[in-house]
């Protein structure tokens, strides 16, 4: 395993991790501003489309950027979104972080796997993105227990 391809997967585990550690979370998050039932669907709902509309966008932004750059930018769009989530003043800003949020995870997806296929010799790269899977699978599950465990250890954390 080459160092680049380390990194990505581990870029790869972080997203999965960060996607799902907060999935559990947000309604709860959401309903101590009294969020209904609808406003938490449509919430996480915004999350996919916003994800979505980034990601079909993102071939030509990938190509003239660079992996490296939109993977950065995913990560620091993603993060800070994530991290101010429990400060914000109103159930209305979950609409809009969960938009920043969307839009960073497709920053985060499409240049990864760009360049899991630029870094991967085309003998290994069916192998490097069944690796890309597993990594993904395996941060994806480990996030709602990171998570909850954190939220009944202190919910402030």
């Amino acid at each position: 395993m080459t160092k680049e391809l380390a990194a990505l997967l581990a870029t790869v585990f972080l997203l999965a991790v960060g996607m799902s550690f907060t999935a559990p979370l947000i309604p709860l998050l959401m309903k101590s501003f009294g969020a209904t039932t609808a406003a938490i669907g449509q919430i996480q709902t915004t999350y996919f489309i916003a994800f979505t509309l980034a990601t079909s966008l993102l071939g030509r932004w990938i190509e003239r950027a660079g992996s490296k750059r939109m993977i950065l930018a995913g990560l620091a769009l993603f993060g800070a979104s994530l991290l101010a989530m429990p400060y914000l003043p109103s159930l209305a800003w979950f609409y809009f972080i969960r938009i920043a949020q969307g839009i960073g995870s497709a920053l985060l997806f499409a240049p990864t796997e760009a360049a899991i296929n630029a870094v991967s010799p085309p003998e290994r790269r069916s192998t490097n993105m069944g690796l890309y899977g597993l990594v993904f699978g395996i941060g994806f599950a480990a996030g709602p227990v990171i998570g909850t465990s954190l939220w009944a250890f202190n919910q402030a954390a």
